[in-house]
Order: C-alpha cells, then sequence, then structure tokens
C-alpha cells in the first residue's frame, strides 16, 4: 500500500506541475494584448504595406516576449522544433532589416506553424 500512495502522490505532483506549466504558458502568449501570434500577423501586415518602422517595432516586441518565455518552453519543449524556430526567427530578423516582404510573409508563415506546435498540449515532434 505505501508504494502506491507514493505512486499516487508523485503522480499528482507531476500533473499539478504539467497544468501549472500550461496555465503560465498561456498567460504568457496568448493571455496578452497583443498576443504572440497577433504580433506575427502584425508584422506580417506591417511589412506588406512596407510601414517598416512597424515592422521592426513589432519584431522587437515579439523577439522580447519570446526571450522571456524561452526557459518556460524548454522545459516543456525541447526539441528540433525550438531550434527550429529560433533560426526561423533570426531569418526573420534578418528580412526585416533588410526589408524583403516577401521573404518575412513566408517566414511568420513558418514560425507560426512551429510555434502553433511547440505550445500545444502535445506537440507533434
Amino acid at each position: 500500500m505505501k508504494e502506491r500512495k507514493i505512486t499516487l502522490i508523485l503522480l499528482l505532483i507531476l500533473s499539478v506541475l504539467l497544468s501549472l506549466l500550461i496555465f503560465i504558458q498561456y498567460k504568457v502568449f496568448y493571455d496578452t494584448n497583443p498576443n504572440f501570434l497577433n504580433l506575427m500577423e502584425d508584422i506580417m501586415a506591417y511589412s506588406s504595406l512596407e510601414e517598416w518602422d512597424k515592422t521592426e517595432k513589432s519584431l522587437k516586441i515579439l523577439e522580447y516576449k519570446w526571450n522571456k518565455a524561452k526557459p518556460l518552453v524548454t522545459l516543456k519543449y525541447s526539441d528540433q522544433d525550438y531550434s527550429r524556430l529560433n533560426i526561423e526567427f533570426a531569418n526573420l530578423r534578418g528580412a526585416v532589416y533588410t526589408k524583403d516582404a516577401d521573404f518575412i510573409q513566408r517566414k511568420i508563415r513558418v514560425c507560426m506553424v512551429i510555434f502553433r506546435n511547440i505550445t500545444s498540449i502535445m506537440p507533434i515532434p
């Protein structure tokens, strides 16, 4: 009976920790104004209109939020998608600085797909 009780307690602790992690992740990425995906959409919209100051400002906010939340994401999901998203953000930064609207559109779409996978409850490897 003692082993069963320890197992149940450990299972409860792990469940609470995972729930807390998902809740904090939601608060950081989705429960802010503008949220993470909205910032990506803003970057797409501003770049297509060639409003480069607004594009750079949105990119800086996006990078700030990402850098703030990186440790949280790595606790839950540190796989090739995490590395790929970091690379895509670097490519996006370069595209914004060179003012390449078409490349920005492609990179934002890639970032959105990877980001949604990483922040889902059950990421697909």
